[in-house]
């Protein structure tokens, strides 16, 4: 209810004051696991994410631990379903709660380059999503943010943000788990670079339109 609640309020935000645009939500699955990954700029994606999926699913963010030893931000990230994972470390219980959000029919959400990246480029991806698809069987859906690079406090920038089909994976079941992570992330990394490309070329269309008015 707190999420629905939240969600409502960010998308109000969004529309608002950065003419956020979603394009694709159809295209998450209605029922079952799956995993969304977007490409990451800033601290506000998972919000901007989670809400641009709303109304059709709930999504499930990974947080690096120290944020739940936040006194408020701590509580409220475990209302919003978030789990705890300690970033640089193998940390298996947090795979495990990954794993487990998929297989029981909950959306997932990851940012496969680990961290974020103020300068907008896709970096290096790291084997996350494809070891929760390995494990699970879950579809992976693409998604690219454009314009959350430059979200600052008063700065209000036009935010797209571009869903993707799901993916076609290749099919890993001859091949080393390190080889079948990476073919996956090779597929993966596509899917970012044309959902990301689309954000933001509709992104520069808005802003033609706004000077042209």
């Amino acid at each position: 209810m707190l999420y629905r609640f939240l969600g409502l309020f960010v998308r109000f935000v969004l529309a608002t004051l950065y003419r956020w645009r979603v394009v694709g939500r159809e295209r998450i699955p209605l029922r079952g696991g799956c995993v969304v990954v977007a490409n990451h700029c800033n601290f506000f994606d998972p919000i901007v994410l989670g809400a641009a999926v709303l109304p059709r699913r709930i999504v499930r963010f990974m947080a690096k631990a120290e944020v739940f030893t936040w006194p408020v931000l701590g509580r409220l990230a475990r209302w919003l379903y978030a789990f705890p994972v300690r970033r640089g470390l193998p940390d298996r219980q947090a795979i495990t709660t990954a794993f487990n959000v998929v297989r029981e029919g909950h959306v997932l959400g990851l940012f496969p380059e680990g961290t974020r990246h103020r300068d907008g480029r896709l970096h290096e991806l790291r084997g996350g999503a494809a070891m929760v698809h390995l494990a699970t069987g879950a579809p992976i859906v693409p998604v690219g943010l454009a314009g959350t690079e430059r979200l600052k406090l008063f700065r209000f920038p036009r935010v797209v943000v571009w869903i993707g089909e799901p993916l076609v994976l290749p099919d890993t079941e001859k091949m080393s788990e390190k080889e079948a992570i990476a073919a996956i992330n090779i597929v993966i990394r596509q899917g970012l670079e044309d959902c990301l490309a689309r954000a933001r070329n509709l992104q520069t269309k808005g802003k033609r339109r706004v000077v042209g008015a």
